[in-house]
């Protein structure tokens, strides 16, 4: 990775052009303000983040970007050229390079983003758990990846339904690992369902992007579930059979040849959607979470308890017994937000201090010593395949961030 300083700021407001050609013929943008910029295996990512925590992140999307590729290996379009990436440390400097590009981000975690000034995939990094700044950071990739790959082919519903399948991927041992079936979303999908709230799968593949940011906007649950619903309909697509993922990939491949919707989808599944709406709910009704990606999602949990504990104290206890009863005595929550709604998990909750192991039993989480002086106990979930743990590495700024890592 090349890593070289931008111009220096001349005025926190001053703007200036970074003239590095992109696909299409268009230009790449930024802020003046005191923003780093390298170039990682697929992304020029632009930060005022450490170097090492930036390039932590580079290495990361690089892992998922090649991920994207194996997926959309069929599409034709060229996504060869390094794209950009915006890595904010706070809210404030991440809404200061949207408004650049005339986008008024308050409302939103990360974007892809794309217009006449430029385009990039932007986050901020802040206080947030690093669970949700990754999940951002993949979905929103997807996006950015897709229309280098499909143009603006894709139906709001398979481009959000796989943006929220790949940002659900854990990366293992070099490797992404897709599919991963989440507790939460799964019984979300199935309370709408015995409500009657979810839609037909015809109804959901023909919502037009107007009619899918009107759910989102005006409040109604439709807009979270339908997100929920997007990612069950390409889980079934992609996992449901065989038959029906080659059929999926077709689809996939004609709508970026610029056939429509309306002709691709019937020439692909068929033209009678009521077989496909019986596979899908038998689908949905066999699901079962997914229990190594449950255990990553309560071993990020525990981290952030952590974090909270030795920022309030100090000092962290010294097994998982004390981590648990301190983490309850707090009323110790990790609250996230996506598609307008917020979600949280609560340390009263006592399956996050317990996961399925690859032997069918239940075990319990061990708090480790440090891996070095001064660097809190790493967490471990030694029943897993492979063994995973959080472990504690410096993030350039002073401070310490919580890491996945596998033996």
């Amino acid at each position: 990775m090349r890593w070289r300083p931008c111009p220096a700021v001349v005025a926190a407001w001053l703007l200036v052009l970074l003239t590095l050609a992109l696909p299409g013929g268009s230009v790449l943008a930024q802020p003046a303000t005191p923003l780093q910029v390298y170039r990682s295996a697929h992304y020029r990512v632009f930060t005022d983040l450490s170097r090492a925590e930036a390039e932590g992140y580079g290495r990361h999307m690089d892992l998922v970007h090649r991920s994207y590729e194996r997926f959309l290996r069929r599409l034709r379009g060229d996504a060869g050229a390094p794209q950009a990436l915006y890595l904010l440390k706070d809210r404030a400097s991440y809404l200061r390079t949207l408004a650049f590009f005339g986008i008024d981000g308050s409302a939103s975690g990360g974007m892809f983003f794309y217009g006449p000034r430029g385009s990039g995939l932007a986050t901020w990094v802040g206080d947030r758990p690093r669970g949700e700044v990754l999940r951002t950071l993949q979905h929103e990739g997807f996006h950015q990846f897709a229309r280098l790959k499909a143009g603006d082919g894709l139906p709001i519903w398979v481009n959000e339904g796989l943006a929220e399948y790949f940002g659900d991927a854990v990366l293992v041992e070099g490797g992404v690992r897709h599919g991963i079936v989440d507790a939460d979303r799964l019984q979300r999908l199935r309370t709408a369902r015995d409500a009657g709230a979810t839609l037909p799968l015809a109804v959901l593949l023909g919502l037009d992007p107007e009619r899918w940011r009107l759910n989102l906007t005006s409040g109604s649950p439709r807009g979270p579930l339908q997100y929920d619903q997007a990612w069950s309909a390409v889980q079934f697509l992609i996992h449901g059979d065989p038959r029906v993922e080659e059929a999926f990939s077709d689809y996939l491949v004609a709508l970026s040849e610029g056939v429509p919707h309306e002709e691709a989808f019937p020439s692909a599944f068929g033209s009678d959607p009521r077989p496909m709406q019986a596979a899908y709910l038998r689908y949905l009704a066999a699901l079962r979470p997914d229990p190594f990606g449950e255990a990553l999602a309560d071993l990020r949990f525990l981290a952030e308890g952590v974090r909270f504990l030795r920022d309030r104290d100090g000092r962290v206890p010294g097994d998982m017994g004390g981590l648990e009863a301190a983490l309850r005595a707090s009323r110790f929550r990790v609250t996230t937000r996506s598609h307008g709604a917020e979600r949280a998990v609560s340390a009263l909750d006592p399956g996050n201090y317990r996961y399925l192991g690859e032997d069918g039993r239940t075990h319990r989480f061990v708090l480790g010593p440090a891996a070095a002086p001064g660097r809190p106990p790493e967490i471990r979930a030694d029943a897993l395949r492979p063994p995973a743990r959080i472990e504690w590495v410096p993030d350039g700024r002073g401070g310490l961030v919580p890491e996945l890592a596998f033996e």
